[in-house]
């Protein structure tokens, strides 16, 4: 497994983290996803096998959020 930490920004509520979860989660390989609405703190953890960051950060886009450049 690895770990992937990102700050998104557009999260306003815990609905809001709680979507963004829900999405990245439908990606095969993902294990965990962590989102912080108050702080834009985004953990996934993932399986390098079957999930790229760049599929993570493109799924976090297409459910409205956007991810910060590291």
């Amino acid at each position: 497994m690895e770990i992937l930490n990102l700050k998104v920004t557009g999260m306003h509520c815990e609905g809001c983290s709680r979507a963004l979860s829900a999405s990245v989660r439908t990606l095969a390989g993902v294990h965990r996803v962590d989102a912080q609405a108050d702080t834009g703190a985004t953990t996934v953890t993932y399986d390098p096998q079957r999930a790229r960051p760049e599929a993570i950060r493109k799924q976090i886009e297409a459910a409205g959020f956007e991810v910060l450049p590291a």
